[in-house]
């Protein structure tokens, strides 16, 4: 008697081996001439070797084909780590195109905010829109790895959630380990593709046929399987291609958004750095116009009260009028004498009426600046509040945890920075407070 795997793998092979249009119908596009994937993984996910699988697949190779025309440097390449975005373009046998961009895997000596700005740039130059974001995940793992699910929460926003799937490369239903409770909440319920990837399979079998060339029975098993694999990669990524072709597109632009981010709010605590140093200065200007003037009304009072000594302790206050003298002053100083104290006496208070302009010219710059803070302030308080909408919670007190220390990094030049900063510092603590609250 046949055991049940036996019989599984005769029916898959029956299966397969029926006509290349009939595998390949589950191959197609329905709805759509082309779909934009975007494919992301950590190195050893299975990720290029997942893409080799999809290129072969969406060409009509067949498994008699895949097998005979097998060599390493068509599946051996450096397939295994992919450090640059790639963009396959695929044609279907019925005419459709599915265009793959593959990101740099994350954990690579590329580090993640590299590989975020190459992702970022491809999305910006060399597509406009995507159907569906794949995650390629190992399935005897029993989670992400970090790197891929900082990315894929940090880089792509909640609105994509929908659009997001995953595949389990490496492994079946028998082996498959993973826990979908490890991954954020909104993520939970994707759609997801447990795949034996037949290609590892395959390179078993040439090596079995080049290292043990008598062991046919070896050789016949492992062909049977990369057969038995590839039929049910092709059921597998038919019912991925249908999921594909019911996404709703998504932007770009839109996906982009999260990028910005932390270019935004950079951009925003060098503001107030700026606009903090002229704070700084205007303050200094000011305090510095006011000891002039000090300085100028105390010399007027002198010179006042040589010409009018009789009078000048009844002044209730300095200057008493335009000109800032009374002609009916001492009468031990000759006309000459008093000409000459009126004429400095009104180039005094002409320089009071001056500094007394920059003084109130300063005093609006002080205030208008202090606005333009505070506007700041209120940007990345809205900024905080759009990524958190844009953003998958699980990552976004991480985010302002990085953010809130950028600004203690940057407290270190002036009183009045530090002053400002700590205000901002306050805003975001906080926002952290309510998230770690929820």
């Amino acid at each position: 008697m046949k055991s049940n795997t036996e019989s599984n793998t005769e029916s898959n092979l029956k299966t397969y081996q029926a006509t290349k249009e009939q595998v390949l119908s589950v191959l197609k596009l329905s709805n759509k001439k082309a779909v934009t994937v975007a494919l992301v993984g950590a190195v050893d996910s299975g990720k290029a070797a997942f893409v080799s699988l999809l290129l072969e697949l969406f060409q009509g190779t067949e498994a008699d084909d895949l097998i005979r025309d097998y060599s390493d440097e068509r599946f051996n390449q450096p397939h295994s780590q992919t450090t640059d975005v790639t963009l396959h373009n695929i044609t279907t046998l019925d005419g459709g195109v599915i265009q793959i961009l593959d990101a740099p895997d994350f954990g690579t000596k590329d580090d993640r905010l590299s590989a975020e700005k190459k992702i970022r740039n491809s999305m910006q130059a060399d597509i406009h829109s995507i159907d569906a974001l794949l995650v390629v995940a190992d399935g005897h793992s029993v989670q992400l790895a970090s790197d891929t699910l900082d990315a894929i929460t940090e880089i792509f926003p909640r609105t994509l959630v929908g659009n997001i799937g995953v595949v389990f490369a490496n492994s079946d239903q028998r082996d498959w380990k993973f826990d979908m409770n490890s991954l954020p909440s909104e993520l939970r319920n994707a759609e997801r593709w447990v795949l034996y990837n037949p290609l590892a399979t395959l390179q078993k079998y040439h090596g079995v046929k080049n290292e043990r060339p008598d062991d046919k029975q070896a050789a016949e098993e492992l062909e049977d399987e990369v057969k038995m694999y590839y039929s049910l990669g092709a059921e597998t990524l038919g019912r991925w291609a249908k999921w594909v072709d019911s996404c709703s597109i998504q932007s770009t632009d839109k996906l982009c958004e999260p990028f910005e981010f932390k270019t935004k709010v950079d951009t925003n605590i060098n503001a107030i750095g700026t606009k903090a140093a002229d704070l700084k200065k205007s303050e200094m200007a000011l305090e510095e116009i006011g000891v002039k003037l000090e300085d100028v009304r105390n010399e007027a009072r002198k010179v006042f009260k040589e010409l009018n000594p009789d009078i000048y302790e009844t002044i209730p206050s300095f200057p008493p009028g335009t000109g800032g003298t009374i002609r009916s002053g001492s009468p031990d100083i000759d006309d000459f004498e008093r000409e000459e104290l009126v004429s400095r006496l009104d180039k005094m208070n002409a320089k009071i009426k001056q500094l007394e302009d920059y003084s109130d010219s300063t005093e609006k710059a002080i205030k208008e600046t202090e606005g333009i803070i505070e506007t700041i302030q209120n940007d990345i308080r809205r900024l905080i509040d759009d990524f958190y909408k844009l953003s998958f919670s699980q990552k976004f007190a991480s985010n302002v945890n990085d953010t809130i220390q950028m600004l203690q990094d940057k407290k270190a030049e002036t009183e009045i920075e530090r002053n400002i900063i700590d205000k901002v510092i306050e805003v975001f603590k906080g926002r952290l407070h309510a998230l770690d609250g929820q």
